[in-house]
């Protein structure tokens, strides 16, 4: 990405809801699950790369179009 697209990038925590992020003893160790759900736009080839940045606790799964990568 060209350091003049950089800011137009559009990225967002996910978050749980209140209700879940609480700091309750039983609470502290749950797992919480996030889906992300994005569309490329219309156009792009097979061979389109993209870069995703992603923070965890622990660790994570990522899946593109059912896969797991």
């Amino acid at each position: 990405m060209a350091a003049k697209e950089w800011g137009d990038w559009g990225a967002r925590w996910i978050w749980p809801q209140e209700e879940q992020g609480s700091a309750d003893r039983e609470q502290q160790h749950e797992r919480a699950y996030f889906r992300r759900v994005f569309e490329l736009p219309a156009g792009i080839g097979k061979t389109y790369s993209l870069d995703l940045a992603i923070t965890a606790d622990s660790r994570y799964r990522l899946f593109v179009n059912g896969q797991r990568l």
